[in-house]
């Protein structure tokens, strides 16, 4: 049998300790573990952002979710729908975004278009 060094042991108490916690938000609140509605309560709400998210009327202007070239996405599962926006001529540069946001800076991403990358 083999047997656990001391901070082996410690690494087990401590995530017996995790999943034992009664409240799920004790969870959550851990970095990486955010919700979709956690970060719906950190998120910026620009008035250039598209209805509903602001007062900018979508027409013929695709969102993040289309390709954006400027559009980093998190990592993990909340990736499929969040990201950072890069592009510094955005009103979202830097902020968090929900994929559908969007912003009158959309550019397509030469991947999404087809084109190669050079």
């Amino acid at each position: 049998m083999k047997k656990r060094s001391e901070s082996e042991k410690k690494e087990r108490t401590r995530i017996r300790g995790i999943l034992k916690r009664q409240s799920v938000s004790e969870i959550c609140a851990s970095p990486g573990y955010q919700t979709h509605e956690q970060l719906w309560q950190i998120v910026r709400k620009l008035p250039t952002d598209f209805v509903p998210y602001g007062q900018v009327t979508r027409e013929m202007i695709c969102d993040c979710s289309c390709g954006c070239r400027w559009f980093r996405v998190l990592a993990g599962r909340r990736g499929q729908d969040w990201g950072v926006c890069a592009n510094q001529q955005s009103p979202r540069a830097g902020l968090l975004t929900f994929e559908h946001q969007g912003c009158l800076e959309y550019e397509r991403s030469p991947e999404s278009s087809g084109e190669g990358v050079q």
